[in-house]
């Protein structure tokens, strides 16, 4: 509580996020991430404070907007169920919990609701895990989000720490990035994929010498739990690299270098081209935008039509194929083309094709 408060009000930090609370055991009259939230909003109520959790649990309580429409607790959550939808579209990869998003009879439908609604699963079983997961989120503005393709946990939890350029072709990449950095949920990027780094990522940790082979068989155990560990064609948590050595640390900087090629620099131009677009597009439109404001439709096992009502009254559409295939029965395609990754005919997207339109 007291470090919280110290970051916020003697070094003005905007906000902060918490990790893994999920793992905050508190049967308290009033959690403590309730009053965690509270104090630190009243501490300075001239200032907002965005409050940034990691919840596994996806409890859309924490989430919850008053008739303001303002964070009653925390601002927004890191979506997890896009990561890995998105993920397990472009790799294949259907191991470990991203054996929960590998049915295609499932996956169109679980895309579009965690695009439109926050959470994949609000309350539903998921078959991995075994038990239920998740609460209703479609209440909740899109802002409540932030979505991500790459993070240090989802890169540094595998055994190699190889990134997505590494485990996927280009064009499912661009199509990716082009659904998330569009999107109304809150984008965020890790350090050096806006020029698709293929720099890897591993865990690391600088600890005493008499911890060290404490951290070591740690970090074994935990790569067991990883999707990769049940997977036989993936790298044996034997290979992973020293978590304690100095080099593991050296090899995760990024080499500033390759940022000369023509290669990285067109994948920057990329990026900027979709975050100018973002700016321009959709970030006008976010202000006021309220809850139960998007819906969805399966199109097929591997097409989606999401649409978002946005706040200024404009109609937001996203039409997305990832796949491999052509998909010739698309819908009529309703408002002003703002963009499009990959190509598309009358009535058909080609592979990995994304395209935006708004309606005003």
């Amino acid at each position: 509580m007291e470090s919280a408060l110290y970051w916020t009000s003697e070094f003005n930090f905007d906000g902060l996020r918490f990790d893994a609370v999920h793992t905050i055991e508190d049967d308290s009259t009033t959690h403590i991430l309730e009053v965690l939230a509270a104090r630190i909003r009243a501490s300075r109520p001239h200032r907002y404070t965005h409050l940034i959790i990691e919840n596994s649990d996806n409890q859309e309580t924490w989430l919850r907007r008053n008739s303001g429409s303002e964070p009653v607790h925390y601002t927004a959550q890191w979506n997890d169920d896009v990561h890995h939808l998105l993920h397990a579209a472009a790799t294949g990869e259907n191991t470990g919990y991203y054996a929960d998003f590998d049915n295609l009879e499932q996956r169109s439908d679980k895309l579009g609701r965690a695009l439109a609604e926050g959470f994949a699963y609000q309350g539903e079983m998921k078959p991995h895990e075994g038990m239920k997961r998740g609460e209703p989120s479609g209440g909740l503005p899109a802002t409540s989000f932030v979505v991500y393709m790459q993070d240090h946990d989802q890169v540094g939890n595998r055994v190699k720490g190889d990134r997505i350029t590494r485990l996927a072709h280009d064009d499912a990449v661009k199509a990716l990035t082009s659904i998330y950095l569009l999107s109304p949920q809150i984008p965020m990027l890790f350090m050096g994929e806006e020029w698709a780094s293929e720099q890897p990522f591993p865990f690391f940790s600088d600890v005493p010498p008499e911890l060290r082979d404490v951290v070591r068989k740690g970090r074994q155990k935990e790569l067991k739990n990883t999707p990769e560990h049940e997977d036989p064609n993936k790298p044996d948590v034997e290979e992973a690299v020293d978590p304690t050595s100095a080099k593991t640390f050296r090899s995760a900087k990024l080499d500033w270098d390759k940022l000369r090629s023509p290669l990285h620099k067109e994948w920057l131009g990329h990026y900027r081209a979709l975050i100018d677009l973002r700016k321009m597009e959709v970030v006008p439109r976010l202000a006021g935008q309220e809850g139960f404001a998007s819906h969805y439709e399966i199109l097929s096992a591997k097409a989606v039509l999401v649409s978002w009502r946005m706040g200024d009254g404009s109609l937001l559409r996203l039409y997305a194929n990832l796949d491999n295939d052509t998909f010739s029965e698309l819908p009529e395609v309703m408002g002003r083309r703002v963009y499009l990754q990959g190509f598309m005919e009358e009535g058909r997207l080609g592979p990995w094709t994304v395209l935006w339109t708004i309606s005003v």
